[in-house]
């Protein structure tokens, strides 16, 4: 069994207070380990600094209302659900990984297009309120703008909606096609 185990070198942090007892006296063995708690009390482990919660709090709200990030909790939660449909409908792992890798492809390239500018969201929807957690309602206006553009990019076609038209289930843009 010894010979399954590596010895610690103490030069991993995790290994500093350890100590390797030996098949020696009984007395020896005992002033190693109280060798290594005397050395373990003079250096206690430092406590872990407090988050602070107020910027914690402005951190998350400004995630939550940043469109390019809405848009990406979107467009995730979108791959995650067509993958698992195709997981369970028997693909095997070359189809997933090819399928994944077009859809992740079509992810980024939105979210390209949308921080260059040539994909532009409507001003209605870039409300705080419009914004916020819009990742977590389907039913919200941004979700299902970056849906329709999801959805048309991933079967390759090339038409631009206007926020009415791609509320109302028509196909989305192409990626590198300025909105307007």
């Amino acid at each position: 069994m010894s010979a399954k185990f590596e010895l610690p070198t103490k030069a991993e942090a995790w290994e500093k207070y350890s100590v390797t007892l030996g098949q020696g006296a009984l007395k020896e063995n005992v002033s190693q380990i109280i060798e290594l708690i005397q050395q373990a009390l003079a250096d206690p482990v430092k406590p872990i600094p407090e988050e602070n919660l107020e910027e914690k709090v402005a951190s998350r709200t400004v995630c939550s209302t940043s469109v390019i990030h809405q848009a990406d909790q979107i467009l995730r939660k979108l791959i995650a659900e067509k993958m698992s449909i195709l997981r369970d409908s028997g693909a095997n792992k070359a189809e997933l990984k090819d399928h994944g890798g077009k859809l992740n492809t079509a992810r980024s390239c939105i979210l390209s297009d949308m921080k260059h500018g040539s994909l532009r969201i409507p001003v209605e929807m870039e409300t705080s309120t419009a914004v916020a957690d819009a990742s977590k309602d389907r039913n919200s206006h941004l979700f299902v703008f970056i849906e329709r553009i999801f959805t048309e990019k991933e079967s390759g076609g090339v038409t631009k909606p206007t926020f009415t038209e791609a509320l109302h289930e028509t196909p989305g843009a192409e990626c590198s096609t300025a909105q307007t």
